[in-house]
């Protein structure tokens, strides 16, 4: 098995959670000025915007481990297949999809034991093959799984049960898309374009090949010294609903059901990032921008967005580090965890969650970051790894469980957890 490689990365910067004050109020009537147009009246019954209050302080000894409880691991039993660091990961009535861009290139569709029923395609260069699996989207509007293979320039769709249905060609640069049709799609800009579709975002029709709108226009000086992507089109779960924020904003948009909207929205007082701090054109390379962000530790970034009814989760860089919310919108409570290296799932957990009811989630994580853990804290030589694993066993016992069950396993596991909030 391919070990995690981005995952310190990762690890060092999503790590804290923000406890914040909400109210909810009714949604502004002037849009954006961001957005271009709407793509379509939405016959849907709109809900209200969130407004968050965030305070100024963060503590960093709570953990979210602390909070979760192990329900069930799903050890992945792909036919002997290997597979790195699962990309993504969806739940289909009773069946999972599987997805891994890293090590083995592929889709599989498994039972809800984890075990293998057929892989999704193939690599190649024919009809119905990708040369690179860029993205993997459920696309409700046809009952599809949509495969965005960037190389190639195409979007295969394969049934529910894995088998091929069609392949659409569009000259698109685009790192993911968002299905919001049968034949409709959102690209996500990553790549260059032609000058006039300079945006994070466009709408396409693809029988016509057809550009119908554009969102969210992109800052040249901005690339000159350094493109920072935006928070990607997070599909929420399996529905229908897409989420993006721009990288310097408070606000996480929706698309769903032909509308855009100002979903959440956050008052981020002292730490939002100032227009005059955006002109980027007195910036001789992104780490000069960097480097105030983290001095002055202005939220900015928003990304990996998720909700449900009841909960809502994503994550936002406070000046060098990440911080984790939860929002409990029900009971307009929100919470705050920390310490990276002393909390398992403070990535893991928000880096490819997916909801299975109000307080359950699905999680993929590799085993190896449990020994990752281990060797990194150790080195120091304050702690040995008995102390490690008995403070893990009192502390987060969910993670030490998981821990106990995966050691043996060679692929990346699924794991059920149950937030006790």
């Amino acid at each position: 098995m391919k070990k995690l490689q981005p995952f310190f990365f990762f690890l060092f910067v999503s790590s804290f959670l923000l406890i914040g004050h909400a109210c909810t109020k009714e949604k502004k009537e002037n849009s954006s000025s961001l957005i271009q147009k709407k793509l379509a009246p939405s016959t849907a019954e709109t809900e209200s915007t969130f407004y968050f209050d965030i305070p100024p302080t963060i503590d960093n000894s709570k953990k979210i481990s602390s909070l979760l409880e192990l329900k069930e691991m799903i050890s992945l039993d792909l036919g002997g297949d290997l597979i790195g660091a699962i990309s993504d990961v969806f739940l289909i009535h009773d069946r999972l999809v599987v997805v891994d861009k890293e090590v083995s290139h592929s889709v599989y569709l498994c039972d809800k034991n984890g075990k293998r029923i057929k892989k999704i395609g193939n690599k190649g260069e024919g009809p119905s093959e990708y040369s690179k699996i860029s993205d993997v989207k459920i696309n409700n509007y046809k009952n599809s799984i949509d495969l965005w293979d960037s190389e190639s320039f195409k979007i295969i769709s394969y049934s529910f049960d894995g088998d091929f249905i069609s392949e659409n060609r569009i000259e698109a640069f685009a790192s993911n898309i968002a299905p919001m049709g049968k034949d409709k799609y959102m690209f996500f800009q990553a790549g260059e374009s032609d000058p006039d579709l300079f945006f994070d975002i466009i709408s396409i029709n693809l029988k016509e090949n057809k550009v119908i709108s554009k969102y969210f226009p992109r800052n040249q000086e901005e690339e000159r010294i350094g493109y920072l992507p935006p928070c990607r089109l997070a599909q929420n779960g399996t529905e229908n609903r897409f989420f993006y924020a721009k990288p310097y904003d408070n606000t996480i948009f929706a698309f769903e059901n032909g509308l855009i909207k100002d979903k959440y929205v956050f008052d981020f007082k002292n730490r939002k990032i100032p227009k005059s701090e955006l002109d980027f054109k007195k910036f001789q390379s992104i780490n000069d921008f960097y480097s105030i962000l983290f001095d002055k530790k202005y939220f900015s970034n928003i990304s990996n967005v998720l909700e449900n009814k009841k909960f809502l989760l994503f994550n936002v860089t406070n000046g060098e580090k990440f911080v984790h919310l939860v929002f409990n919108k029900k009971d307009q409570k929100t919470i705050l965890f920390a310490n990276p290296l002393d909390d398992i799932f403070a990535s893991a957990l928000f880096f490819k969650p997916l909801f299975l009811d109000e307080n359950e989630l699905l999680i993929a994580i590799d085993p190896l970051i449990f020994e990752e853990l281990i060797v990194i804290k150790t080195k120091n030589g304050k702690e040995t790894k008995e102390e490690i694993l008995s403070n893990w066993k009192k502390d987060m016992p969910a993670a030490y469980q998981l821990y106990n069950q995966s050691s043996q396993v060679s692929n990346p596991v699924l794991a059920i957890l149950k937030l006790k909030i």
